[in-house]
């Protein structure tokens, strides 16, 4: 995909934040994930993105990819920790097996095909199955089931792989957390403590494949709301319907993402600060530096 098809498929507003981001986060956040590729010898670089919903997550994975392979011999590959949710049937049954109601929903850590994307995950740190093609899922939410998987050409060193999603390496909840609910759904202790024993296992077992977590930060939680609603707007004007409850829809997110609003900034390797009017207010690339970047 070339950066103009990419820039054509972007809605106005995320095609201006792009435009004006490109030459002074984009393309050195490109360059500085090619570098640290080059440095692999024996297997691609592996690359977490993550970010609060409607934090723009997919256009940064999908700018990232057209950037890494325009003018250079390296491959990319970008998916989103969406195509590995599981089904409508599969959700159901780990709700009827844990007595949770809530994992019906598609969203929280435990409704995901955890151990296909970590075998993903292992063989791409596998230096005997390089170049070998890669089986991914992809995920149908109209049909709210996995749809056929697509194959991709094989990833070798100095090529990249990059997984987006809203809860990629959220961490567990540390000692000083407040237990107070944050809503009805977070009042659910069996619901609580079951997603963050996914954090603490399958999930972590997941971030630990990463080589790099790049974060886009949302300033703040009632921001995750409105640019949710936002996209919840545009679809509903796009397609018709009566679309969601986005307060009720998110009651599921809340804590891990306000956890991640508070850890992340200081714990991913790359920050991208958004502001409140959704632009990129700053950039930090790798934890040796504090380089800020103010939209002009």
């Amino acid at each position: 995909m070339t950066k103009l098809s990419v820039m054509a498929t972007l809605p106005p507003a995320a095609f201006q934040a792009v435009t004006k981001a490109l030459d002074d986060v984009y393309k050195p956040l490109a360059k500085y994930l090619l570098t640290r590729a080059a440095q692999l010898t024996a297997r691609p670089l592996i690359v977490a993105v993550s970010g609060g919903q409607g934090s723009g997550k997919t256009t940064t994975t999908k700018v990232l990819q057209s950037l890494i392979t325009t003018n250079t011999s390296r491959r990319c590959i970008g998916i989103s920790l969406d195509d590995f949710y599981l089904s409508a049937e599969g959700r159901a049954a780990k709700a009827k097996a844990t007595g949770i109601e809530a994992l019906k929903t598609r969203g929280p850590p435990g409704t995901h095909q955890t151990e296909r994307l970590l075998r993903v995950l292992s063989a791409l740190h596998d230096p005997g199955a390089l170049h070998e093609s890669l089986v991914l899922p992809r995920f149908d939410k109209a049909s709210d089931t996995t749809v056929e998987d697509e194959t991709f050409p094989g990833l070798g060193p100095g090529d990249i792989f990059l997984l987006e999603g809203w809860c990629v390496g959220a961490p567990p909840p540390p000692r000083e957390e407040s237990t107070a609910p944050l809503n009805s759904l977070d009042a659910d202790l069996k619901f609580r403590n079951f997603v963050d024993d996914e954090l603490r296992g399958e999930s972590f077992k997941v971030w630990t494949q990463f080589d790099i977590h790049v974060h886009l930060q949302v300033p703040s939680w009632d921001c995750v709301l409105r640019w949710r609603q936002d996209q919840e707007d545009e679809l509903r004007l796009r397609v018709g319907g009566q679309g969601i409850d986005v307060e009720e829809f998110c009651r599921g997110y809340e804590r891990i993402t306000r956890r991640m609003l508070k850890y992340c900034p200081k714990e991913a390797d790359v920050v991208i600060y958004l502001g409140e009017d959704h632009r990129i207010a700053g950039c930090r690339l790798g934890k040796e530096s504090s380089v800020k970047w103010q939209e002009r």
